[in-house]
């Protein structure tokens, strides 16, 4: 059985996450948004520094013009492994995730502005 978190499945968020985090609404679950930000199309390379010991691994985001199917799974798989890192830290997890959230939303509004 695999470590991954899935991140697109609301009961498998639920049951490796802080529910305060779901409660407040500073987490998104939802399909849905996973499948906008799956979608998003962007000329842009984005380094996430996740922490300064040199054992934990760099989120690198990446989203170029006609992103296949597999590179885009490929994002929501590293968005993944890189919650799992944290795995035996959940305040550090959730932080982390909320961060990413935030990155992600961002980039989503930059793109969503640029085509209007």
């Amino acid at each position: 059985m695999s470590n991954i978190i899935d991140i697109t499945s609301l009961e498998a968020f639920k049951a490796n996450q802080n529910e305060a985090i779901i409660d407040r609404g500073l987490f998104h679950p939802n399909p849905k948004v996973l499948k906008i930000w799956k979608e998003m199309v962007k000329d842009t390379l984005k380094k996430f520094p996740s922490s300064p010991e040199p054992s934990v691994p760099t989120l690198d985001l990446s989203f170029s013009k006609n992103v296949s199917s597999s590179e885009q799974d490929e994002i929501i798989k590293k968005v993944s492994a890189f919650l799992t890192s944290y795995k035996g830290d959940v305040a550090r997890q959730n932080f982390e995730a909320v961060k990413t959230i935030a990155l992600l939303q961002k980039e989503l509004a930059e793109y969503q502005a640029s085509e209007t």
